[in-house]
């Protein structure tokens, strides 16, 4: 019977109070000959994958002292650990993993979204800035349905990137929607008020429904939204 199982599922278990034990386990295991250390489960999703998506950190630095263990290694989706470490939030994990050399910073999904986006999505600022302070992450770089880090899903925590002067405010996703017409759809006061200090953001700008930021925020009753997106549309009218 295989061993080699036995460190898959160590990464994906190691939690809490049961860390410093697992990392025993890890230790001794990555001293025998019979067990694979890069070793793939039928998702392609490697120990070093599952320890990472899981925020171990230190089960994280064993593994990458592997010499064979690929630190970019892919599952079937496309998806390296720094892409499930980012979308976790693990700071730590994130930062091990940008500080190697063979392990790209932006790689794309199956969906087109990268390790910032999804960092971005689910509103990890700390994650976010720390990809940001790369040289070769793109700070705009769209999905497959046209969408951004920024305009994915908006969030409060998301001034980091409405502040960069390489991030369009303005881009339309395939459905014709921008940033502003989800942080109003939700009712993200900061947010919208960020975005209507962007030049070239129309708050009355229309979704291929014929939907505006502004009729959104209406719908779902965001009433300081709807007086911020309306103060900006009156501003514009009168320079008109």
């Amino acid at each position: 019977m295989t061993k080699t199982p036995k460190i898959l599922m160590v990464g994906r278990r190691c939690r809490g109070r049961a860390r410093e034990g697992h990392e025993a386990i890890v230790k001794l295991l990555l001293e025998r000959d019979d067990v694979a250390t890069d070793s793939k489960d039928e998702y392609g999703r490697t120990p070093l994958w599952w320890a990472a998506g899981e925020g171990h950190e230190e089960v994280v630095k064993l593994l990458l002292e592997q010499y064979n263990v690929a630190a970019d290694s892919k599952d079937n989706n496309g998806r390296a650990p720094l892409w499930w470490a980012a979308r976790g939030g693990y700071e730590a994990v994130v930062k091990l993993l940008l500080e190697r050399d063979n392990v790209a910073a932006d790689p794309k999904d199956e969906y087109g979204r990268t390790p910032l986006w999804w960092a971005a999505e689910r509103g990890h600022g700390p994650v976010v800035k720390l990809l940001l302070e790369r040289d070769n992450v793109a700070a705009d770089s769209k999905d497959d349905y046209g969408q951004t880090p920024l305009s994915g899903l908006p969030r409060e925590d998301m001034k980091l990137l409405l502040e960069r002067d390489d991030v369009a405010a303005d881009l339309k996703d395939d459905d014709g929607q921008m940033s502003l017409s989800f942080a109003a759809l939700r009712g993200l006061k900061v947010v919208v008020k960020l975005l209507l200090e962007r030049d070239g953001v129309a708050a009355d700008s229309k979704d291929n429904d014929g939907q505006t930021p502004l009729s959104s925020a209406a719908a779902e009753g965001h009433e300081t939204v709807v007086k911020l997106l309306g103060s900006k549309h009156s501003q514009n009218t009168d320079h008109t």
